[in-house]
């Protein structure tokens, strides 16, 4: 029997080919299990499509059904992990397919900035059709996406390249939901929701709130709309970060998770697809998912 204080292995936030990720889902299922991890998810951006993947089954490790929603909050860009989705639901779908569609716009926006960028080095320019075929049934185009065509037509040689050179300094944002909306989603299916990665300097209540007053009572106001919880250990956290999560979830009561936010070869800062965490965070976090598929 394992103590309460006892760490553990796990994974609640990881992405795949089925939206920006470098890994199909059955190679990082393989990776996951390799590592001995003991709780797993695939968080892909407003894609379920990885559970849709025939998995080995011959592993230990405990799959939860897991998406990363792309919400907004004033005009602010925040990401929302919701757990033990089913995901043929019909609202849900209609969620996914409206994501899908703004992210199609997107990237025919991004085309434009880069074809002005592309001519001034004399190079010919990318085709509409060229970026809508990025596209499958399976997944929206992403940044990722596009960087891969880059690479395969010879304009750039990396990853990093494409971002540094480009990708990365246009400022195009993806429309989305109003993050109130998608918490009652989350509450009326009885799923589970845990805001990702709160104070990274990118995509967080940092992004949005300098003030630490501030910040908490945003995620107190979020809590009010059945937020469950956020974040504790991710990726390429900092000490302070930690810190500050556990501070504010023991005071008022959210629920920590740990994931590691992890893409493959375009995300260089996160090498492992994996994060420790204590026993009993993981144990709270798995029986609050449990209740959720209780009738009501």
């Amino acid at each position: 029997m394992n103590a309460r204080n006892d760490i553990v292995w796990v994974d609640f936030h990881s992405h795949t080919t089925n939206s920006d990720g470098a890994l199909t889902p059955e190679e990082l299922w393989a990776i996951w299990n390799d590592l001995g991890l003991e709780a797993v998810s695939f968080t892909d951006h407003d894609s379920m499509w990885a559970y849709d993947h025939v998995l080995p089954r011959t592993s230990n490790m405990n799959l939860i059904s897991g998406i990363e929603f792309t919400t907004h909050y004033r005009q602010k860009t925040l990401h929302l992990l919701a757990f033990w989705l089913n995901h043929q639901d019909s609202e849900v779908w209609r969620f996914l397919q409206a994501q899908k569609e703004a992210r199609r716009v997107r990237a025919l926006q991004i085309r434009e900035l880069l074809n002005i960028d592309l001519a001034k080095e004399g190079l010919e320019a990318i085709s509409e059709e060229a970026i809508l075929s990025l596209e499958t049934s399976e997944w929206p185009i992403t940044r990722p996406d596009i960087a891969r065509y880059l690479i395969r037509i010879w304009y750039v040689k990396t990853f990093e390249e494409a971002f540094s050179k480009w990708l990365r300094h246009y400022e195009v944002p993806l429309e989305s939901w109003d993050i109130y909306k998608v918490l009652g989603l989350i509450k009326d299916n009885g799923w589970v929701s845990i805001l990702a990665h709160p104070f990274a300097k990118y995509v967080s209540v940092e992004t949005i709130f300098i003030g630490f007053s501030d910040q908490i009572n945003l995620l107190l106001g979020f809590k009010k709309w059945w937020l469950d919880g956020f974040e504790w250990f991710y990726g390429d956290q900092t000490p302070y970060e930690s810190s500050k999560a556990q501070e504010i979830a023991n005071k008022y009561n959210f629920l920590l998770t740990g994931g590691s936010d992890f893409h493959g070869e375009w995300r260089s800062s996160v090498k492992i697809p994996g994060v420790r965490m204590p026993r009993y965070f993981l144990d709270t976090f798995l029986d609050r998912v449990e209740k959720s598929r209780l009738p009501n």
